[in-house]
């Protein structure tokens, strides 16, 4: 069962890296973050938001920005 209290939504997941909403939607259908679908929303476990930020490094975030 889907519990939202495991999860991170797109916008906190947003605010925690420093990007704007929209970019983070953009990492998920790229396919660099992933995520679990509940409708229309996305949710994000903070694990992933570890491997994600472990796997972009420092000059890399930079570039992003």
């Amino acid at each position: 069962m889907f519990d939202k209290k495991n999860y991170l939504s797109v916008k906190e997941t947003a605010e925690a890296l420093g990007y704007i909403a929209p970019y983070v939607n953009k990492l998920i259908r790229d396919g660099k973050l992933k995520a679990l679908k509940r409708g229309r929303r996305y949710f994000i476990t903070p694990a992933e938001i570890d491997r994600f930020v472990g796997q972009v490094g420092p000059t890399e975030l930079e570039e992003l920005v």
